[in-house]
């Protein structure tokens, strides 16, 4: 659910104090030579824990500016928050994939609206046509970053028991025994309320449904982490610099074979405050029988229709 604004004298003062400063870097960036050419505006777009930073990587390595951070909209935006005002869901437009949150339209449109050529937005967005009618109306072009689901699960068990101050970390290590019921509880979704406020969480298999759609959607490019990764994170160089390639085509530039070589170099690291590991098939060694089962009753054909699998025979 979203959360619907109202103007507060503290965001108006933040808004007076920081504008110039902002609006001066982005000039000086615009200004800046482009290291391959002019860039469309952009949306970057990652299923959670499936390397959306490295998507986002690639995209300032090809000389784009990051403007609008999707993710964090409703901390950033936390002073014009009324905590009693909701939007209900299929109302407005929904950001965030593991707990989407419905936000009213036109305040996703003014900031995508107010981003420069260059610049792009970056989130966990679910399909809707909502949002991407707002892409086809201001001609701004997108990239989605998907990875196994089986190691992004595991990825996220992780993500959350390295923040000890959350409800989803409360649940996972107060009320469940075993980091097998915890790895459990993340592939088949929780729906609950403990003392550090809810839990909401849905499984994995409606987590990949939800982005599914942009795999049609023509102003849309979908790469994969498993492709852009490269050596260093297990992947190939020459799967590497084929998206490389891609993701440039789809951008609107026309790279070198020495240029894109270049871009891969620069991909991998720990950059991200989110970054963990960055393997391929890390899932294998956590996954028991059980982990096994649920996943294949939850997001088993995902796996078949995404590549990842021929049969649910794994």
């Amino acid at each position: 659910m979203a959360r619907a604004y109202a103007t507060g004298s503290a965001w108006k003062r933040w808004q007076q104090e920081l504008r110039p400063l902002l609006t001066m870097r982005r000039v000086r960036a615009r200004l800046a030579p482009r290291p391959y050419g002019r860039l469309p505006r952009m949306v970057v777009n990652g299923f959670p824990k499936a390397g959306t930073h490295l998507l986002v990587r690639c995209v300032l390595v090809l000389g784009g500016q990051h403007q609008v951070d999707l993710v964090y909209l409703h901390r950033r935006l936390r002073e014009r928050v009324t905590r009693d005002s909701l939007l209900p869901p299929g109302e407005g437009v929904p950001l965030g994939i593991g707990n989407p949150t419905y936000f009213p339209t036109h305040e996703v449109e003014r900031q995508l609206a107010g981003m420069w050529d260059g610049e792009f937005a970056a989130g966990h967005i679910p399909y809707s046509d909502v949002f991407a009618g707002l892409l086809e109306k201001h001609g701004i072009k997108s990239l989605l970053i998907l990875r196994d689901p089986r190691d992004t699960v595991v990825s996220l068990h992780y993500f959350i028991l390295s923040h000890p101050d959350s409800s989803r970390h409360f649940h996972l290590t107060r009320t469940l025994r075993t980091p097998e019921e915890q790895l459990l509880a993340v592939i088949n979704g929780v729906e609950t309320t403990n003392e550090r406020g809810p839990v909401h969480l849905r499984s994995i298999g409606e987590r990949v449904a939800s982005v599914m759609s942009w795999l049609k959607t023509p102003l849309n490019y979908t790469t994969r982490f498993e492709r852009l990764v490269g050596p260093q994170g297990g992947g190939a160089e020459e799967a590497q610099q084929a998206e490389i390639a891609g993701i440039a085509r789809h951008l609107g530039l026309s790279l070198a074979t020495d240029q894109v070589r270049v871009v891969g170099a620069k991909l991998f690291g720990q950059g991200s405050k989110t970054f963990r590991k960055g393997q391929i098939g890390g899932w294998r060694e956590h996954f028991k029988e059980e982990h096994k089962a649920a996943f294949k009753r939850v997001a088993g054909q995902y796996l078949i229709e995404l590549g990842y699998e021929r049969d649910l025979n794994w």
